[in-house]
């Protein structure tokens, strides 16, 4: 069986979480021998609802992952009947898609070769406009409804979004994940809706971080202003990404205790001018606020192991990995109860949950764990525990090899 994978900034490139994501499968599948090809479409955005993404081929490099999986780098200097070209030659068993805007071009390359295709609702298109109030339709939207429309398999990487999905993908009905209530969500019974979460690779500066933690569980008394870490957040800015309410708890947090520091990683990619205007924002909510962008892969695990609290503060979020990569860590979590988070964190056993859209309630979970530093190690290392247990790429790659051999018995 090979899977051939259109997404976007394919690791080492990173563009937030479906990089992650989408790096993180693709390990999973070459570990339980199953062969990838993957065709990365880098820093792409198409132009028009007409556009090619044809262009000058000899931008596209074929490189090899140190697992051994082909990487097709440069997707977006292909014309499409390149991009067909190198997809008959790779000979795939089924073509999975990762991102909307590319299930046209990957429609188009696929349909000589006729294989069964997958689409992973990564992003929540249409939920994301109904949550900004607005009607306007992108494109991205109508994408999407396409990719619902036309897929073998949808996949929903939670229960939040399988829900919102059920009445619009026929064939199946409501999405019901099996298992006990307290066990990770898994694939769904029945139709072309199946719910398959992602997972997150552990490793020993992950392992070394709970430890550090778990000796430091008997602290009785909130660490000093230069012994505690930062209140980290990581990923995207925008609004279904709570980025207002997150600038408006720092500025209550910083009022309360201006003691405290925080680091807010991560801006829009391929959007420069956004990006600065959000780091602006939060850079002016308290002086002690450091906003220093997108970090690589090192830089992320030795600031996941400093933080003192982990934020993800999103008014929607399909899955929210990151919560998940700080887990591992043991960083005691504050989220909000935005979908499928709530999949993996159970509110004062493993993370403290608020209300989506709620400030006050943001600000109040992170003061309350910076007072009760036995209470947010507790959380931490409860986290870390559950995580290792149930959401490892190597627990939960079965799921999604499962839907791909029933792609294939039809």
């Amino acid at each position: 069986m090979r899977i051939a994978h259109f997404t976007r900034d394919f690791p080492p490139k990173s563009a937030g979480g479906i990089s992650t994501v989408v790096g993180g499968l693709v390990g999973a599948l070459e570990r339980a021998g199953v062969e990838s090809v993957v065709f990365s479409f880098d820093g792409w955005r198409p132009r028009s609802k007409s556009a090619d993404s044809g262009g000058p081929s000899s931008a596209v490099r074929i490189e090899r992952t140190e697992g051994g999986t082909s990487l097709v780098r440069g997707c977006e200097a292909l014309a499409s009947a390149d991009i067909a070209r190198v997809l008959r030659e790779c000979a795939p068993s089924i073509v999975h898609v990762h991102d909307a805007l590319l299930w046209p071009p990957a429609c188009s390359a696929n349909e000589a070769l006729g294989r069964p295709a997958a689409y992973t609702v990564h992003v929540a298109h249409a939920h994301q406009q109904l949550l900004r109030g607005t009607d306007t339709v992108t494109m991205s939207m109508e994408a999407e409804r396409r990719a619902l429309a036309e897929a073998d398999v949808v996949i929903a990487p939670s229960r939040a979004v399988a829900d919102r999905l059920s009445p619009t993908v026929s064939d199946g009905g409501r999405a019901a994940a099996e298992g006990p209530g307290d066990e990770p969500a898994a694939r769904a019974a029945t139709g072309r809706l199946r719910v398959v979460p992602p997972g997150v690779d552990d490793d020993e500066r992950a392992r070394a971080a709970t430890r550090r933690r778990e000796r430091g569980l008997f602290a009785t008394a909130p660490l000093s202003a230069a012994k505690r870490g930062p209140v980290v957040s990581l990923g995207r800015f925008g609004d279904v990404k709570g980025s207002d309410e997150w600038i408006r708890a720092i500025e209550t947090i910083a009022t309360e205790r201006p003691d405290v520091k925080f680091l807010v990683a991560g801006g829009l990619p391929h959007n420069v001018r956004s990006e600065r205007r959000w780091r602006c924002r939060f850079e002016a909510a308290a002086p002690s606020v450091s906003a220093p962008g997108w970090l690589d892969g090192d830089a992320v695990a030795s600031t996941l192991a400093e933080a003192s609290v982990f934020v993800l503060p999103s008014r929607f979020e399909t899955f929210g990995l990151v919560a998940l990569e700080a887990s591992l860590f043991a960083a005691p979590i504050v989220a909000t109860r935005c979908g499928g988070p709530e999949d993996c964190l159970v509110d004062g056993e493993t993370a403290r949950l608020c209300p989506p859209g709620d400030a006050d309630a943001l600000a109040a979970a992170v003061v309350g764990l910076l007072d009760d530093p036995r209470r947010a190690a507790e959380l931490g290392i409860r986290a870390a525990a559950n995580t290792r247990r149930s959401w490892t790429w190597d627990r939960r790659v079965e799921a999604a090899i499962e839907i791909y051999q029933d792609c294939l018995r039809g």
